[in-house]
């Protein structure tokens, strides 16, 4: 991780993470949330679920005058592992050995502070995913089915509020 302040309400950072997450395929938390598989299968081990070799991150604050604050942050990832499995919902591969696309979002956060019942209020907007890139959140699975493979479930540009108080 690296930060750079250049005042104190100018300040960059940068972080990097390389993990690995490897596990028993067959736990109890893979029994009773995936659906998609209720059962144990002779497994062994493999990547988990939230497997990200390379998480990169970077965020920014930089403020204004009259109290406005922009705050981007970056996010690229690794896409996390799924598993394929047959007709009879048996693993079609390792279990994990695939990946969602590449993750990446940019996000900016801006607000203005206003001074309401003699405290600070920071009142604004948040925008997600402002580059509209295709995050899909699901997969088809099932081997032999007519869309195997198709990616769904995408975020676009997403909007939303932005509120705090400061005691």
């Amino acid at each position: 991780s690296i930060r750079q302040t250049w005042r104190a309400d100018r300040e960059l950072y940068v972080s990097y993470v390389r993990s690995s997450s490897v596990g028993n395929i067959n736990d109890y938390g893979t029994l009773v949330t995936n659906l998609d598989a209720p059962i144990f299968e002779p497994a062994g081990t493999g990547p988990m679920p939230t497997d990200t070799p390379h998480r990169l991150r970077s965020w920014a604050t930089f403020q204004f005058p009259d109290d406005i604050v922009v705050s981007p942050a970056v996010e690229w990832r690794t896409g996390f592992p799924y598993s394929i499995y047959d007709l009879y919902r048996r693993y079609a591969a390792d279990p994990n050995s695939l990946r969602f696309p590449a993750y990446f979002s940019l996000d900016v956060t801006t607000f203005k502070t206003f001074d309401i019942f003699d405290k600070k209020w920071d009142l604004g907007l948040q925008f997600f995913n402002v580059t509209g890139h295709f995050n899909p959140r699901d997969v088809l699975k099932v081997v032999g089915t007519s869309e195997f493979g198709t990616f769904t479930n995408s975020f676009g540009v997403t909007l939303g509020g932005y509120m705090r108080v400061r005691w």
